[in-house]
């Protein structure tokens, strides 16, 4: 998900509004004159409208080339509200409007809505869920390498990825060591883990290997681990698990 590039000056306060994008309720007037009420959904979105005054035209330039690569509103991006400083996941309501700013000729005033709610917030804009793969115990001094442990048929955000280990590991120490590493789908590694003597796997046990990443990957894009053991390392059967969110 791409960020709002950071411009020369902030918004005005004085045209700053902000309200739901859309009235989630559905109204309706019985005969006797009560009034039926229920919702219409129950996901509701924040919309901001947002203007900037006394914009150079690097600003201009920028905001367009941006515009551009979220495809208007096709999209998500992350801003950070001046208000609130929270990161939102939003889209533009339609196309930003820039005009020469009537007070300074060789300046711009540029005008927008957006609409979303808190980046990654479960069950709202984004939508969590977690997998197990199961990999088999190897055996002393066998490598597994390519082993695919993920994929996603929409794309989204990667959060966690952590070993839980089904028995006991046998043969670790400096001598022979076993390493495990998680590469997405370009082959580049995003977490690694070393065992040695005074860094063992857990029995029976979870092991995180990041507790806290924002990795994003694409459609069908599928990550792999690479086990590496010495002579006498024996790491037990796990499974890695990974939490993710993945786009609404």
């Amino acid at each position: 998900m791409l960020t709002f590039p950071t411009l020369s000056s902030v918004p005005v306060f004085y045209a700053w509004t902000e309200r739901l994008h859309a009235d989630p309720t559905v109204a309706t007037s019985a005969e006797q004159g009560c009034i039926l009420s229920r919702l219409r959904a129950t996901v509701t979105y924040k919309a901001w409208t947002v203007q900037y005054r006394g914009m150079s035209y690097a600003d201009k330039l920028t905001l367009e080339a941006f515009q551009s690569s979220v495809g208007v509103g096709a999209d998500k991006f992350t801003y950070t509200c001046p208000t609130d400083l929270i990161s939102y996941a939003v889209r533009f309501t339609g196309p930003i409007q820039f005009r020469l700013d009537p007070q300074d000729k060789t300046t711009w005033q540029i005008d927008f809505g957006i609409y979303g709610e808190t980046a990654f917030e479960e069950g709202v804009d984004e939508y969590y869920s977690e997998l197990a793969v199961l990999i088999p115990r190897l055996g002393a001094g066998v490598d597994d390498v390519g082993h695919p442990i993920f994929a996603c048929p929409n794309p989204g955000t990667m959060k966690t990825i952590g070993l839980l280990y089904n028995g006991a590991p046998a043969g670790i120490d400096n001598a022979n060591t076993a390493v495990v590493t998680i590469k997405n789908g370009a082959g580049d590694t995003i977490v690694t883990k070393t065992y040695n003597l005074a860094t063992q796997p857990p029995t029976d046990g979870y092991d995180s290997l990041d507790g806290s990443l924002t990795e994003t990957f694409a459609a069908g894009e599928v990550w792999t681990i690479d086990i590496t053991q010495g002579a006498t390392a024996d790491l037990a059967e796990m499974y890695v698990i990974t939490s993710f969110y993945v786009g609404a």
